[in-house]
């Protein structure tokens, strides 16, 4: 079990629900045998998904035919003509309005992990052309579909197997850190990752709203490993060591309970003492 990577207390979970067979909306993933157990930690809500299912060879393979279907450009369009009912159009007006100074900076550079069909670039791209944009997928169709279609460079494979010396403005990770057995080694990882005063923008499912109107929800399906609660969530963004610049619950125009932050780094202060008496000294 990885619960001490997002929990507060792994001597804290306690079953909630057994499952052997999937709920009714969860995608066809062909499983066998299927049978996992939802755990949830009653101090700090977070639940965590246990089952012998391993969801990462999915994910390089088949997950983007199973959820999108397999002409992903019909799908693309299909969602970006919802506009306003789109979740996706929501999300990209979050990141627009909050960097709104940097509309005209040919050298503000964004990184989406876990970038799905690239449907957020996508967007994004045509809402600011100045940006330069950059992906990680591990789905082999997704990654083609991004770089040959989208025109966007992207990087296949799983971003804890991945190796970029990059630095960006600001990194995106849209429904990605639940489907990831360590998170917070994902999350510590992306912080070599972020220029100075730069940000990260982190979305997961609400497992604490969802909760109330039960356990066969889409945030609880069975690729997702952790589903958060807004208490543990900020207890995973803290750990990793970021500041919270703003956390907040919605409910997206598609159903999904939803959580989402603005991060930064916190600052070292031997390391801030020490670039003042460089400025100071002119070292």
């Amino acid at each position: 079990m990885t619960t001490k990577y997002v929990c507060c207390n792994s001597a804290s979970l306690k079953k909630v629900k057994t499952f052997k067979k999937p709920p009714k909306n969860e995608p066809n993933y062909n499983i066998k045998n299927y049978r996992r157990i939802l755990l949830k930690c009653v101090k700090c809500g977070n639940f965590q998904n246990i089952s012998n299912i391993d969801m990462d060879k999915l994910y390089e393979k088949d997950y983007s035919q199973i959820s999108y279907g397999k002409n992903l450009w019909d799908k693309l369009l299909k969602v970006y003509n919802l506009k306003k009912k789109s979740d996706n159009y929501l999300r990209v007006n979050r990141i627009v309005d909050r960097y709104k100074k940097f509309n005209t900076s040919n050298n503000f550079c964004i990184l989406d992990v876990g970038a799905g069909f690239g449907l957020f670039l996508y967007v994004l791209k045509k809402r600011n052309k100045n940006w330069k944009f950059q992906a990680i997928e591990p789905d082999q169709n997704n990654v083609r579909f991004i770089k040959n279609e989208l025109k966007i460079k992207t990087t296949k494979g799983f971003i804890e197997k991945i190796f970029n010396s990059k630095r960006f403005n600001l990194i995106t990770l849209n429904k990605v850190l639940e489907h990831t057995r360590k998170p917070l080694e994902v999350l510590r990882k992306l912080k070599k990752n972020i220029k100075r005063n730069g940000e990260m923008y982190i979305e997961v499912p609400d497992g604490e709203s969802a909760s109330r109107q039960g356990y066969e929800r889409e945030e609880f399906f069975i690729d997702h490993h952790y589903i958060f609660s807004k208490k543990s969530f900020k207890y995973l963004l803290n750990k990793a060591g970021f500041k919270i610049m703003s956390i907040k619950k919605i409910k997206e125009p598609s159903n999904k309970y939803t959580l989402f932050a603005f991060v930064k780094l916190i600052k070292n202060k031997l390391w801030s003492v020490l670039i003042f008496k460089i400025r100071i000294f002119n070292l």
